[in-house]
């Protein structure tokens, strides 16, 4: 359970705090909230970066670096009973004034038991109290550690077109994962996006309200619309093609009718067509008719323009 603490005044000028990174600063203020009345709290990173940093997808792999940076300077030690990994913050009641403290329920620490993280194939980089290396350092071996779909995630969000209003990250990462183990190829996820910006781009819709989330974007597989076989999508009509377009509708496409004067397809024109009583004659076309003809012809064209085919 998370407790109120208090920072005093003098802390941000604590020359040990001054020696380590920023990162590790705040952890050890944050780790006053979940230590006990005793200091003691639970050691375990992934339990502490879910605590401490909910909103950090990168604190699970930089924590225990953090730590080491606390355990350098004296101002936490971490151990071990019986399996299970715990903390003590050094100088508690140096930092701490309680009033009616509990009693730890957190088995206390004694030298045998202080904990060295060894190195490992995965680790972030020496972390026992010897050698710790800086925040800098520790983000550049996760990143070359990082695994490949978190990568090419990155390489997606990089390119998906910017948006006015939220866009969260998390989601849309966990939504672009669970497309690459269905069989979706990474890079086709990355150059859908790409096409899906270059598409909104041609419309100045880039930065606006129009641009879908990403997680709604993957949800919805709306990358099968920007693939490399799918129409292209980039043109479309502009708006004097648009304003062209529905002008022809009126009937006055090319400037031989009028709104008045609109061309009807369904048969000839008025005294085109004379008949007798033996039969009907095939109309000849008049100049009216041709035309009408014609502005249809014009108006199928920019359909297929605008639908892309």
């Amino acid at each position: 359970m998370g407790r109120i603490r208090t920072i005093k005044p003098e802390t941000p000028q604590s020359e040990s705090l001054g020696r380590i990174s920023r990162e590790a600063r705040l952890l050890f203020v944050l780790l006053w909230t979940v230590a006990d009345d005793e200091g003691r709290a639970r050691a375990a990173s992934r339990l502490l970066a879910s605590l401490l940093f909910p909103y950090d997808d990168d604190a699970p792999e930089l924590i225990d670096g953090w730590m080491g940076e606390l355990e350098a300077e004296h101002c936490v030690v971490r151990y071990e009973v019986d399996g299970a990994r715990y903390l003590q913050i050094t100088k508690w009641l140096e930092h701490q004034k309680i009033d009616r403290p509990s009693k730890s329920r957190l088995p206390g620490f004694d030298e045998g038991s202080r904990l060295i993280v060894e190195p490992s194939t995965t680790d972030l980089g020496p972390r026992t109290v010897d050698q710790v290396p800086r925040t800098k350092d520790i983000r550049a071996v996760a990143e070359a550690t990082r695994p490949s779909s978190d990568k090419a995630f990155e390489e997606f969000w990089k390119v998906y077109p910017r948006r006015d209003g939220a866009n969260p990250k998390a989601p849309a990462r966990k939504k672009f994962i669970a497309a690459t183990k269905s069989g979706t190829n990474p890079a086709e996820l990355t150059e859908a996006a790409k096409r899906y910006s270059a598409a909104l781009a041609a419309k100045q819709q880039v930065g606006t309200a129009y641009v879908a989330q990403a997680v709604t974007w993957l949800n919805q597989q709306r990358w099968n619309d920007y693939s490399a076989t799918a129409p292209p999508v980039e043109g479309g009509l502009s708006d004097a093609e648009r304003k062209k377009m529905f002008e022809q509708l009126r009937g006055n496409g090319n400037g031989s009718s009028t709104a008045n004067e609109r061309t009807d397809l369904r048969g000839p024109s008025v005294g085109s067509c004379p008949s007798t009583t033996t039969g009907r004659q095939e109309p000849d076309l008049t100049s009216h008719d041709q035309a009408g003809i014609g502005g249809m012809d014009s108006l199928g064209a920019l359909l297929q323009k605008s639908l892309g085919v």
